[in-house]
């Protein structure tokens, strides 16, 4: 039998943006346009593309853990939940399947059967796929770009306009040493063979200014 995709969602946050208390959790807002809960519309996507989901968070946030504890199918990983995303993730390398999918719960895209796109191209041996999205203001995001020798290069939040990842697909070969150089901010690397880059038509952080946004 085939081993699911892995999809990783980073719930360890403390919600700072957002003014929340450190026990509750940013991810059981309500999403004005559905009426669910911000975490449903990745959960649901991973029904939608038989992915696993692995939520990290931390142990204070019941509220969360105690709603997808009773989900079928859902793993979780628990961690202070200090340092950056990266160190999050890199922190379920135990966990991590051949195949997976790193999405961020509180995103929004179009089309969203990207993620089956990214899924397949995984598939046939692709060890890292990103999903970008062109940044239409200057905030910090991670970038990547292609330069003029047609080489692959990253950055973690530099303060330019690029297109900027909003998924990405990693083998579990690839992750660690992906992950271990997205800790370093606004220092540039150039990624590994085997990558592949997919657009989406629209892409949306709906809790960066601090509230949700409509989508």
């Amino acid at each position: 039998m085939t081993e699911q995709t892995l999809c990783i969602l980073p719930c360890a946050g403390f919600g700072t943006r957002m003014k929340m208390s450190p026990n509750k959790s940013k991810e059981m807002l309500i999403d004005p346009k559905t009426g669910k809960y911000l975490i449903d519309y990745s959960l649901d996507l991973c029904t939608k593309y038989d992915l696993k989901p692995l939520i990290i968070t931390r142990p204070e946030k019941t509220d969360l853990i105690d709603y997808v504890t009773k989900l079928p199918n859902v793993d979780l990983l628990f961690t202070d939940g200090e340092g950056e995303w990266p160190g999050t993730v890199l922190k379920s390398e135990s966990r991590w399947h051949e195949n997976n999918i790193l999405m961020l719960p509180d995103t929004r895209f179009e089309p969203d059967d990207l993620i089956d796109f990214i899924k397949h191209k995984l598939s046939i041996d692709t060890k890292l796929v990103f999903g970008v999205h062109e940044v239409e203001i200057q905030i910090p995001w991670g970038i990547i770009e292609e330069d003029k020798s047609g080489s692959i290069f990253s950055c973690e939040k530099p303060i330019t306009k690029y297109n900027a990842w909003g998924v990405i697909g990693f083998k579990k070969d690839a992750g660690n040493n992906l992950f271990t150089r997205y800790s370093i901010k606004n220092s540039s690397f150039y990624l590994e063979k085997k990558i592949y880059l997919c657009e989406f038509t629209k892409f949306l952080d709906i809790t960066r200014a601090g509230k949700i946004e409509d989508y």
